[in-house]
């Protein structure tokens, strides 16, 4: 667990349930040492995408986000992963590792069509150590900054704590750490009760290829508690110009998780309340309600042994006049 991770869970159920696009997704049959998978989906259009980059439009956590109503062009990404643990086995001798050798594996090969590239891999030299290898080109990618990256890091945890140290060899260059004490999975069984945890992440800017002055271009803190069955946490957002709060709690058949924003500098508020139920074994439903005025909905239907239906909604009930409303579907392949 690291300080990125902070939150991450609660922010992930309130959203990717709402698919308000059109999306297919394809995986392969997976070994323990390779998998792949396609996804083809309906993309921003060109103007909701200068708004999204604004911090408005579909997908910003404003809340001002409204989506045109334009379809925009269709876009596939091919994800794959490969992993080898006995690659180097031949140098655990060098390493110290013993039996457990030298773990090789690229957790993310991405390949997009409008020309995008990322990679992510990584060198285990001992359970608490990975080497890390991060390259993306996003030159392409409708709605960004006209940015690539390459980071090299080196990732140390143990049972009590984690963090990771990062450089950006190409913008900057930029120097990153992550650092979470408490609340790793390890730990969980030899404390009883409540897990207490904390972290921060700060992110350096050199500017030497700007001829600028060193800057911290990102940096945050939080910490939090986990439970049986439950958790919360507060952290900040955005250089610390926004404090959020996230819980959730959950069991074999019901989860609910909230966020609550707010903003130092902006004097804004954005409550997000979400809740599921498993009304089967095989269908879940959804229901989220949004502070700036939005109610969304989801139904989830595994179909069969190799499919699973999504469908969602959106309705904007503070402009229920207006065409802001959106729908999705996603289908889930399993071959």
């Amino acid at each position: 667990m690291f300080f990125r991770d902070i939150g991450a869970g609660v922010a992930k159920f309130l959203s990717d349930p709402y698919v308000l696009k059109k999306a297919v997704n394809v995986q392969a049959p997976s070994t323990d040492s390779f998998g792949w998978k396609v996804r083809c989906e309906e993309g921003l259009d060109a103007e909701d995408a200068s708004a999204a980059s604004a911090g408005g439009g579909p997908g910003a956590a404003g809340p001002n986000a409204a989506p045109s109503g334009k379809l925009g062009p269709i876009s596939a990404k091919l994800a794959a992963t490969l992993s080898d643990q006995n690659y180097f086995r031949g140098l655990s001798a060098v390493t110290g590792g013993g039996d457990e050798g030298v773990a090789v594996g690229v957790d993310c090969l991405e390949v997009h069509t409008d020309g995008r590239i990322r990679v992510d891999a990584t060198l285990r030299s001992s359970a608490a150590r990975r080497f890390l290898l991060q390259v993306e080109d996003s030159r392409h990618e409708l709605g960004k900054p006209l940015q690539s990256m390459g980071k090299i890091g080196l990732e140390y945890g143990g049972p009590a704590y984690a963090g990771v140290l990062d450089l950006d060899v190409v913008n900057g260059p930029t120097f990153g750490v992550d650092v979470c004490v408490g609340g790793q999975p390890a730990a969980a069984a030899a404390v009883a009760g409540p897990r207490f945890f904390a972290g921060g992440a700060a992110t350096l800017n050199t500017q030497l290829d700007l001829a600028g002055s060193p800057t911290f271009s990102a940096f945050g803190f939080g910490g939090g508690c986990l439970g049986d069955g439950w958790s919360a946490a507060a952290l900040t957002l955005e250089n610390c110009q926004k404090v959020r709060i996230a819980a959730e709690k959950s069991n074999a058949g019901y989860r609910a998780g909230v966020t609550a924003d707010w903003g130092f500098t902006t004097q804004t508020q954005h409550i997000t309340l979400g809740l599921s139920s498993r009304l089967d074994d095989k269908t879940t439903a959804y229901a989220r309600v949004q502070s700036k005025g939005t109610i969304a909905g989801a139904l989830r239907q595994t179909v069969s042994e190799h499919v699973t239906l999504t469908l969602a909604g959106e309705v904007n009930v503070s402009k229920i006049a207006q065409d802001q409303h959106r729908w999705g579907a996603e289908v889930d392949l399993k071959l």
